[in-house]
């Protein structure tokens, strides 16, 4: 096939300088608006992050005063067990007394009454917890206050008993004064 151009040679050299001008000019506005398609997307995209970062960043403050609450919660809990363990050290150093009283009645022969119990420190300089009791009373001889005093030695209550005074009163009954130690 044959073409023939019938344009003459001046017009034609304008013709194809329109259509590379034209051609240039749309690929420029082409790339101009793929780039303003971009910009618009990376504002989007930035917008997006900004919202996702304030978003974590509100329940990262969230989550931290929550941890707060729970801190001070773990607190009071060492702070319960460290006094729930003064508190067991503290009962093993007590002593029961209503036995010792219960063990004292048991022990105390009939013609005996102790009118006077008094419980102190211990003048013992190695054990610091340790109590003395001292009983004081009347009998209605001396071989009751002798009984009494061998019940409390052969007791497993009461240790370094120590007869601190005995005297007969004018109708011949016996007052006494002992001294023991508490045993645990």
């Amino acid at each position: 096939m044959l073409q023939i151009n019938l344009i003459p040679p001046k017009f034609q050299e304008k013709i194809r300088n329109k259509r590379v001008r034209g051609a240039l000019l749309e690929s420029s506005i082409f790339s101009i608006i793929i780039i303003v398609i971009v910009i618009i997307g990376i504002f989007l995209l930035n917008g997006s992050f900004n919202l996702l970062k304030n978003d974590i960043e509100d329940q990262i403050k969230s989550q931290e005063e929550k941890t707060k609450g729970f801190s001070k919660l773990e607190k009071q809990i060492i702070n319960y067990q460290e006094n729930s363990e003064l508190y067991d050290e503290a009962l093993k150093n007590q002593y029961n007394w209503s036995e010792v009283i219960i063990h004292v009645s048991e022990i105390t022969p009939d013609n005996l009454q102790i009118t006077k119990l008094n419980i102190k420190d211990s003048s013992e300089k190695d054990s610091t917890d340790t109590k003395a009791v001292d009983f004081t009373g009347k009998a209605s001889s001396r071989r009751d206050i002798a009984k009494f005093v061998k019940k409390l030695q052969d007791s497993e209550t009461f240790d370094q008993i120590e007869l601190t005074s005995s005297s007969l009163d004018n109708e011949g009954k016996a007052d006494f004064k002992i001294t023991a130690v508490l045993i645990k």
